[in-house]
């Protein structure tokens, strides 16, 4: 997925390049150019978080060709980005969970799904690779294998230990990715007010319910298997969201 997104972002800056300027070799782009590209995205309205991605793209091409030996210079090594106010994550309130966990209209594919991604927050791409033997049912942890397969153990609680309990099948997951994707959405919506929800939610919502319990940051980031904290210091922003919710809902009012 992560080739897929750099080639096509690759295309749609080789395709400005061709409209907006007299530019016919990838060497003779200069930082001009990328600040003019940068400025004319930013004017249509695309999200900052999108030009950050492309500049990072069109930097990391760059970067690899000189490693592969090209005598060329990266013109968007110095290029500034604008700055986007940062995002707050989507969760999903735990009693949503629970009653999509207890709808006997969701399979036990389904269920497994939002039990383990809730509880471990693991990667959707990682619950599809996760097999009985990655599972240590004395020390309800998992072994899994996330990005660059790189392993680490997540540990789950009653919930999951329900689902593989429960397990007849001899693979946790048995649907394709997109199927999963599908089959959580529906039996999230429906109990979430139809908001759009996705696998990635109960991620987000592992990390936002362990730091609102007290759990520490290094620790999470670990569980999440992030590289580098700063990472997972952006659940802190949900977290003080949800501070403010519960004071002005329980907090001390005098008068």
């Amino acid at each position: 997925r992560t080739c897929q997104e750099y080639g096509k972002d690759m295309r749609m800056i080789a395709s400005w390049i061709k409209s907006n300027s007299q530019v016919k070799r990838w060497r003779e782009l200069t930082k001009a150019d990328v600040d003019t590209m940068v400025q004319m995205w930013s004017s249509e309205g695309l999200q900052s978080a999108t030009i950050k991605r492309r500049v990072s793209t069109l930097r990391t091409f760059y970067q690899v060709a000189r490693e592969l030996g090209a005598n060329i210079e990266n013109p968007a090594k110095y290029v500034s980005t604008p700055k986007g106010g940062k995002k707050v994550v989507n969760t999903i309130e735990m009693a949503a969970v629970a009653a999509a966990l207890n709808d006997p209209t969701n399979d036990a594919e389904t269920k497994r799904a939002i039990a383990m991604m809730t509880e471990t927050g693991m990667r959707l791409g990682e619950f599809l690779t996760v097999s009985l033997e990655d599972v240590d049912f004395a020390e309800r942890r998992i072994r899994v294998h996330g990005k660059g397969n790189k392993e680490r153990y997540v540990y789950y609680g009653d919930a999951t230990a329900e689902q593989l309990r429960r397990m007849k099948a001899k693979q946790i997951a048995e649907s394709c990715e997109r199927e999963v994707r599908r089959k959580v959405h529906f039996a999230l919506a429906k109990y979430d007010h139809g908001r759009q929800q996705s696998p990635h939610t109960l991620r987000h919502t592992f990390a936002t319910q362990m730091l609102a319990n007290g759990g520490e940051l290094t620790v999470l980031s670990k569980l999440m298997g992030h590289e580098q904290i700063e990472t997972t210091k952006r659940y802190l922003e949900v977290s003080d969201v949800r501070a403010a919710a519960q004071y002005r809902q329980f907090g001390v009012k005098i008068g």
